[in-house]
């Protein structure tokens, strides 16, 4: 009968060694969620971001510099360098998700993180896309400039956000070359400027 009372006493204090810290089975040893970003945990990364649950780390720096609570919807946050652990604000850039897609199936992952490393100038790397304005205003982005934008702008709306987003889209249609070219092949050159 001792000892089994001893053999539970030494177990559970083993089990309290065993399961703290680099024992526990769950322990992960760095705060990453399965897609291998980093999140941020309020009172555990001994930054106080204001938030109260757990979210992305670079989804919390994003909201910060443009002073939002959320991400607005079909938005993504874009790691300029591809370096998922890189959360600096100015690696981190506000893309809609068909611009963040756009600019991924038009690059892949080699030629941005050269880009970001100063291997490949802006113009080269903006003259490689099938629409280089749009690849040069894409490649040019990063949250602090959009956050400075926006508070230029009188702060955070939806109409400024929009603006911030689209600002390479051409706000006359006829100064689209796209469209220049519809005209032309459709005979429509008497409403060209």
């Amino acid at each position: 009968m001792r000892t089994e009372t001893c053999s539970y006493a030494c177990s559970s204090a083993m089990r309290s060694v065993y399961f703290a810290g680099v024992g526990n089975p769950n322990y992960r040893g760095r705060n990453t969620d399965t897609d291998g970003y980093r999140i941020y945990v309020p009172g555990a990364s001994g930054i106080d971001l204001g938030f109260r649950k757990s979210i992305k780390m670079h989804h919390a720096v994003a909201f910060i510099e443009l002073g939002i609570t959320s991400l607005p919807k079909a938005t993504h946050v874009h790691h300029r360098d591809c370096d998922a652990l890189n959360n600096d604000a100015e690696n981190l850039a506000l893309f809609t998700e068909w611009d963040h897609k756009w600019l991924h199936k038009q690059f892949g992952v080699a030629p941005l993180i050269a880009f970001m490393r100063g291997n490949v100038d802006l113009m080269t790397l903006s003259r490689w896309s099938d629409d280089p304005p749009r690849a040069e205003f894409l490649l040019k982005q990063n949250v602090v400039d959009q956050g400075r934008e926006l508070r230029e702008m009188g702060g955070y709306s939806e109409s400024n956000l929009e603006s911030v987003l689209m600002g390479y889209r051409w706000h006359d249609p006829f100064d689209n070359p796209m469209a220049q070219i519809i005209i032309r092949a459709l005979n429509l050159s008497e409403f060209v400027k």
